[in-house]
């Protein structure tokens, strides 16, 4: 840690839940309804972004993949596979790779089929961002 880190008492956090339903068969991100925050970092910080998602897909087969974005920084893709029709839950997290300026920034998470046949459908997430701020 560098000698001026100096967390705040509070820092900004933010939490939001969504049970969209959403499906896509888009090989193309989209982003999931509801699963969005807008931190504001009062000084320059990093942001850490974390999602736990609940995922189903009505026919065998498909590859769901994950990604979170902070502002105009996307994570790695997480990609995990559907067996018949169970449901699938997983964890994926995302800190800011560089020290953000002092701003506004959105969080979201967003999904795509990365592979295989039929729809990927979102049952619910929980979306959390909390930023560290250096002064």
């Amino acid at each position: 840690m560098p000698s001026s880190y100096n967390p705040p008492p509070n820092p900004p956090a933010q939490w939001v839940h969504s049970g969209s339903g959403q499906s896509t068969g888009s090989a193309t991100f989209s982003d999931v309804t509801g699963a969005s925050i807008t931190i504001r970092l009062p000084y320059a910080g990093y942001i850490l972004c974390q999602s736990d998602i609940s995922w189903s897909a009505p026919t065998d087969g498909p590859t769901a993949a994950f990604r979170l974005v902070v502002g105009s920084q996307n994570g790695d893709e997480t990609t995990d596979n559907a067996s018949g029709t169970e449901i699938g839950s997983l964890g994926i997290n995302l800190l800011s790779s560089s020290l953000l300026p002092a701003g506004s920034y959105v969080c979201k998470l967003q999904f795509r089929k990365a592979a295989g046949g039929g729809t990927v459908v979102m049952n619910h997430c929980d979306l959390w961002a909390i930023s560290t701020i250096l002064s």
